[in-house]
């Protein structure tokens, strides 16, 4: 944002395009990448400046202290590591957990944005496909040799007139071959996967999502609006277990028998 001054994408977020290299060429807008300013030593000569300084100086975290919380997470997860005892060697009842499915319901999420709003802007267009492909990547329901396949068909989904550039998914396609061959991104004590799992908060500035579309979605929802639907469904299920309890208590309560001597008889009742 502070170099939108001197005409930076706002949006260009990414280290492909933050480090894009001097002389190539935008695909999208067919703009050269030219240096706008240049700061100049005492010698007269552009200062330089080496990786080691770039990553003192930008990283949030040092590099060393990186590698620090890197070997303490494998120790912890070699620790919390699950361990079967003697004599019980089954593991079809254990389940670990996945993000696919998130990523597919925010797939559809976005289908659903766009139904909303009557379909997708031409400036959102763009958007649109790259997040769409992004999660369907991350679902597991396609991988990186049928990825432009599946790119143009969704291009079709946001608008059967569109003819985007598919170089724009060069990067997204280069994610995905790394994804499938299991590496990692890691930052601080974190690894990610290469694709990207943006924050709810993110996709929603992103799109601009408004409360009221949100009630529409399953996943892309903000804190609070997940915070009301939780408590729902706490309610839903007090209510539920309250009434299964009155009948419970109902069935099993003991209620004593009148005594035989004062029952009345037939006779008495006839």
């Amino acid at each position: 944002d502070r170099l939108k001054s001197v005409g930076a994408d706002v949006s260009a977020k990414d280290a492909s395009r933050v480090l894009r290299l001097v002389e190539t060429v935008n695909s999208k807008s067919n703009q050269v990448c030219r240096v706008v300013h240049v700061e100049n030593g005492s010698d007269g000569q552009p200062v330089r400046y080496n990786f080691e300084y770039l990553a003192e100086i930008l990283l949030p975290v040092a590099r060393w202290d990186i590698e620090k919380q890197n070997q303490a997470r494998n120790q912890r997860q070699k620790q919390k590591q699950l361990k079967l005892l003697d004599g019980d060697k089954t593991t079809s009842n254990l389940r670990g957990f996945s993000g696919r499915q998130l990523a597919w319901h925010r797939l559809e999420d976005l289908r659903t944005l766009a139904t909303l709003r009557g379909g997708a802007s031409e400036g959102d267009r763009m958007k649109h496909l790259f997040w769409r492909l992004n999660f369907l990547l991350l679902s597991g329901a396609t991988n990186s040799r049928l990825m432009y396949h599946e790119a143009a068909a969704l291009a079709r989904e946001v608008d059967a007139d569109w003819g985007y550039n598919s170089k724009e998914l060069m990067t997204l396609y280069s994610k995905a071959k790394q994804y499938e061959a299991g590496e990692k991104v890691s930052f601080g004590d974190k690894e990610f996967a290469p694709l990207y799992t943006a924050r709810n908060d993110t996709l929603i500035n992103l799109f601009e999502i408004t409360d009221s579309e949100q009630k529409e979605l399953r996943t892309i929802i903000s804190k609070d609006m997940a915070l009301n639907r939780r408590r729902d469904r706490d309610r839903k299920r007090e209510k539920s277990g309250d009434a299964l309890q009155a009948q419970w208590t109902e069935k099993h309560t003991w209620k004593p028998r009148m005594p035989s001597s004062n029952r009345p008889s037939a006779k008495a009742q006839a």
